[in-house]
């Protein structure tokens, strides 16, 4: 009996590679894909940030009439006039009352009626504001009728007072004076309505204009 012979084939022959071969196209299709997107956001990021042509000062003027050029350098803009404020006097206020042009000597009067108006409506318990008002007036008797001695008089300040009409006698001038107070109430204060008063000034020769009577009632104009 003829003895068999075995072949040794290896074992790793006869097994099938466990990892399939990867096409090297796959690669390239996808190296080609990300070369056209990198490519797509640098073109759109360059478009973005390019400036835009801003228009030549020739094609600028182009496009706006020569009139309106013409209109805008002949007429400058006016400066915006600030509000005036309540109570304010200006220059136009004192050179004329009821259309009528006040002389130089008319002012001070006006002045001097209105100051004494306000102070005399201002009941602040300030001893100052008593000492103003004895100050101007042309009878120390009528000191003594002032209300602002009275401690528990109501707290309140006037807001504005403007002279509206001015009555020259021969030995005393009479003025009218229009003014609004400021009360304290309870939860604060309150604008009173608009009043107005006259009064008697005369011109002394010693202390100039004095008051000579206090605030009466008057109807406004």
């Amino acid at each position: 009996m003829e003895a068999e012979e075995y072949e040794a084939i290896p074992w790793s022959t006869l097994v099938a590679d466990a990892k399939p071969a990867v096409d090297r196209r796959i690669y390239f299709a996808g190296t080609a894909v990300a070369a056209v997107v990198v490519l797509f956001l640098v073109m759109r990021f360059l478009g973005s940030t390019s400036p835009t042509p801003a228009a030549t000062p020739a094609t600028a003027a182009a496009t706006v009439p020569a009139e309106v050029i013409s209109e805008t350098v002949d007429t400058p803009l006016a400066p915006a006039m600030p509000a005036e404020p309540l109570g304010s006097i200006s220059e136009a206020d004192l050179m004329a009352i009821a259309g009528e042009p006040l002389a130089t000597e008319q002012r001070i009067p006006i002045l001097v009626a209105e100051w004494f108006v306000t102070d005399y409506f201002t009941r602040d318990g300030s001893p100052e504001t008593l000492a103003s008002l004895e100050a101007a007036l042309g009878d120390p008797g009528l000191a003594a009728l002032l209300p602002h001695r009275d401690p528990d008089d109501t707290e309140s300040f006037v807001e504005w007072a403007r002279v509206f009409s001015i009555d020259e006698a021969a030995d005393e001038t009479v003025i009218s004076v229009a003014y609004r107070t400021v009360t304290r109430a309870e939860d604060g204060f309150v604008r009173d309505p608009v009043r107005a008063v006259t009064l008697e000034l005369a011109n002394e020769p010693t202390r100039g204009w004095v008051v000579t009577s206090l605030p009466v009632a008057a109807d406004l104009p």
